[in-house]
């Protein structure tokens, strides 16, 4: 899946949740959030070289947000593949996890300096 992807499923999970999103630039939509009753478009939906970065400024969690709007990390992120030509090792492995403490997501640290995000097996849910 590419980033382009990525933007077209997140903007139409926008569209059927009725969150009325509305494009402001190339890769970027402003919209609705229904989640606590915007009077102002508060969700910022952005296109990157790694999928897309979807925000609510008025201080929703973003997978509250995603939840809401039936997407996955798979859905918004490209899948990382890693060259194992390279001499690159791991340095760190920052875990995300969601309410429950349930790993959703890692962030990989490689030296020489790059990251990596990766999904454990089993966790498409947002």
């Amino acid at each position: 899946m590419t980033p382009t992807d990525c933007f077209q499923r997140a903007f139409e999970a926008l569209e059927r949740a009725g969150w009325r999103p509305r494009l402001t630039g190339e890769g970027r939509v402003q919209a609705f959030c229904r989640i606590h009753g915007d009077k102002k478009p508060s969700v910022k939906l952005k296109q990157t070289s790694s999928g897309v970065l979807l925000t609510c400024f008025a201080g929703c969690l973003r997978a509250d947000v995603m939840k809401e709007l039936g997407l996955t990390f798979g859905d918004v992120l490209v899948e990382q593949h890693v060259n194992t030509a390279t001499k690159r090792r791991i340095e760190a492995v920052y875990v995300y996890e969601d309410e429950l403490g349930r790993p959703v997501a890692e962030k990989v640290r490689y030296r020489p300096k790059g990251f990596v995000w990766r999904r454990p097996a089993g966790s498409d849910t947002a």
